[in-house]
């Protein structure tokens, strides 16, 4: 038995004894000839559904916007962040520098700490002596 690949014909939703010949853009309704209408370029069942769907584009265009500015935003705030986290750090070294320098860590501590550095460290070496 061969099998067939023909579709069965659909009929409009709102004539069943009429085949349809195309599909409404916005609820997807099998429609007619007769009952087809175009706004803008598009096939609709009626005036509801072009307003319905020029309604979903200006508010998918709105959401689109306004996800761009909140990507916008958040960059900038990580942007903030991470100059923040750097000054913070830098900071930090300053602080630990003066307490180095000062008589608050023991000299042989220091020269201790100073000699286990490895090689590679050279410049921190020498800031540290």
């Amino acid at each position: 038995m061969a099998a067939t690949n023909q579709k069965k014909p659909s009929f409009c939703f709102f004539h069943q004894d009429r085949v349809s010949v195309t599909r409404c853009y916005t609820c997807g309704k099998a429609l007619c000839d007769e009952c087809a209408q175009t706004f803008d370029g598009e096939v609709y069942c009626s005036a509801k559904c072009a307003e319905n769907s020029k309604k979903f584009e200006a508010r998918a265009e709105d959401l689109q916007e306004m996800d761009e500015v909140y990507k916008r935003k958040e960059a900038a705030n990580n942007l903030q962040s991470l100059l923040i986290k750097i000054v913070l750090f830098i900071v930090f070294c300053i602080v630990a520098l003066i307490i180095w320098k000062t008589e608050l860590v023991p000299a042989n501590v220091k020269q201790n700490v100073i000699e286990k550095m490895p090689e590679w460290a050279g410049f921190l070496k020498s800031i540290l002596q």
